[in-house]
């Protein structure tokens, strides 16, 4: 009798052990998976703000080369063309 409740208690301790280790195993995707998405947002918010660059590079290229003065845009007909 004694054996069999030696063996249970070894195995309640095995099944103690094997469920710690699941959870650490869990705990540290669960991590992973938190860093990989805020890398992910990191990317996000880098490609949007490198696609705001080249908008308001061609916005600035493309005033430049039609010399837009802002003011003729407002009032066509102005005739305090500077």
């Amino acid at each position: 009798m004694d054996t069999i409740l030696a063996i249970l208690g070894y195995l309640l301790l095995a099944l103690v052990a094997i469920g710690v280790l699941v959870i650490f195993i869990g705990l540290e995707q669960y991590d992973q998976a938190q860093v990989n998405y805020l890398n992910y947002l990191i990317d996000a918010k880098d490609a949007e703000v490198q696609r705001r660059r080249e908008h308001r590079a061609k916005r600035e290229q493309l005033k430049d080369s039609l010399a837009i003065n802002p003011k003729c845009i407002l009032d066509p007909f102005s005739k305090d063309d500077k």
